[in-house]
């Protein structure tokens, strides 16, 4: 190392108020990366958060590798200490505070309901954020970060495909404040074509708990990649194509999950009633979600994409087929990742 380099102060964040240091005053560089890391974090909320952390450092010489690793090791977060990842710091963070903020949530929508119905034991925080950690790729992260339809964190239950009693539990048995005077709020419908397309699927996936992150907004906007002048199919097609590897639509399982949760707040999926108002039929938007993942249903050698909506006159969530090569203004596609949780 040249003298003059030695001699130069150890400059800290603008702001700090904290003792400069000269090179020469550290007895190794993991000492003074060390040194860097808690006054970096000292300028941080709780002093813990990494993501803001790292966006202060600004010297060219600085090894942000070696930073994190100091970071972490001083934050020592059991949640994510160890935990094998290929996320950036801001995307652990993003990640991090999703679950943190919505696995109450989702908890107090599935478990009052399914618990004791044959189901597997509701997982952990810990253990749904250690799974999304080590699975989640940067690039899906990234995706979710940049979308104007914000992500949002749940915890589904996945079913063999003979297992629908389960999807209409989790929505039918959730409270009921959807009431007009003169109309209570039904249980779920689900078209006849639809439930043997579904069950006809041959689908053996065990019953388990999965995490996900979805596109879960009561209205979605329109998004760059989309034109409603084309028909549903190839919309579904372009949706397809925009998404990063790995990520997928919507699902039975994702649809049940976010309708159940809507509908427990008092605020159906996809449709915007006028003052918020639980106990009347004027709306100011009403939309449909197309389940993408279920793919084309052909009927007399007519294609069918399967949709999932609230009927404010029938008080009640609807699963029906709808034209594949229709258009309208009001079909909404949602993405979401999801996967496994370790026990």
């Amino acid at each position: 190392m040249s003298e003059t380099k030695q001699n130069q102060f150890n400059q800290l964040p603008a702001g700090y108020e904290g003792e400069q240091k000269r090179r020469t005053d550290f007895a190794s560089e993991d000492e003074k990366v060390a040194y860097d890391a808690a006054n970096l974090l000292a300028k941080t909320n709780g002093g813990k958060d990494m993501a803001t952390a790292l966006l202060l450092v600004e010297r060219q010489d600085d090894n942000r590798k070696a930073l994190e690793g100091a970071m972490r090791r001083m934050i020592k977060d059991p949640k994510i200490d160890n935990c094998e990842t290929k996320l950036s710091p801001e995307q652990v963070t993003w990640v991090r505070e999703g679950i943190e903020r919505d696995y109450d949530r989702t908890k107090l929508v599935n478990v009052p309901v399914l618990e004791g119905k044959g189901v597997p034991r509701f997982p952990s925080k810990e253990a749904a954020l250690k799974s999304a950690l080590k699975e989640l790729k940067p690039e899906q992260v990234d995706y979710m970060m940049e979308s104007p339809n914000p992500f949002s964190f749940q915890i589904k239950l996945v079913t063999p495909s003979n297992r629908l009693d389960l999807q209409r539990k989790l929505i039918n048995d959730q409270p009921k404040r959807m009431g007009m005077p003169n109309q209570e709020q039904q249980d779920l419908y689900i078209n006849p074509s639809v439930e043997q397309h579904i069950t006809s699927q041959n689908n053996t996936q065990q019953i388990e708990w999965k995490w996900e992150f979805g596109q879960g907004e009561q209205i979605m906007q329109l998004e760059a990649w989309d034109d409603v002048k084309l028909t549903r199919e190839v919309r579904r097609q372009r949706f397809k194509a925009q998404l990063p590897q790995g990520m997928k639509g919507t699902d039975l399982f994702t649809w049940a999950t976010r309708m159940a949760d809507a509908l427990e707040k008092g605020k159906p999926l996809d449709i915007k009633f006028a003052n918020d108002a639980t106990n009347s039929s004027e709306y100011e938007e009403f939309l449909y979600t197309i389940l993408d993942e279920l793919g084309v249903l052909t009927e007399d050698q007519i294609r069918f994409l399967v949709d999932g909506y609230f009927y404010p006159y029938g008080r009640k969530a609807y699963l029906r087929r709808y034209l594949a090569d229709g258009s309208d203004d009001d079909a909404r596609f949602r993405a979401a990742v999801d996967g496994s949780i370790e026990s």
